[in-house]
């Protein structure tokens, strides 16, 4: 799921802005369409609109990596892009990393976009190859389960 920002009430040309990084991106990821399939914009934005759980949402839309676009403005007209990814399905360790620029003014806040997206492609693979939280019920990696019995010998 790539999610766009929310508009941004002191900062209207934001969600503009957010939508050419979430294009950019599902262009970079297109040539990936056996690792990486873009959930459609229009039913992230529906369950946006319903619910901020961000499980929830991964769950109804059948989806375990989550990139989230955010703008944030920063005082004296300045801003900054960031990219949260959160794998839902990895280890603590691996499961979120956050790609972001410096801060700039806020009409060059794309002004190093190739970058950024080129760090959060870096971060997406880590995150890819990382080791995978168990499912409920099921065996840790690593661990046995041994069942303890109790035998006699005479």
């Amino acid at each position: 799921m790539i999610v766009e920002p929310p508009d941004i009430r002191s900062w209207p040309e934001a969600s503009l802005l957010g939508r050419a990084v979430a294009d950019s991106l599902r262009r970079i990821l297109r040539p990936r369409a056996k690792q990486y399939v873009a959930v459609d914009q229009d039913s992230i934005r529906t369950m946006l609109a319903r619910t901020r759980d961000v499980n929830e949402i991964a769950k109804v839309l059948n989806s375990d990596l989550l990139v989230s676009i955010r703008l944030a403005p920063l005082p004296h007209d300045s801003a900054q892009l960031m990219l949260q990814i959160v794998d839902l399905t990895a280890v603590n360790p691996y499961r979120q990393r956050l790609a972001s620029n410096r801060t700039v003014g806020k009409n060059e806040v794309l002004a190093n976009l190739d970058a950024l997206l080129l760090s959060t492609l870096t971060y997406l693979d880590e995150m890819t190859r990382a080791p995978r939280r168990p499912t409920p019920g099921q065996t840790p990696p690593g661990r046995t389960l041994i069942r303890a019995s109790t035998r006699l010998i005479v």
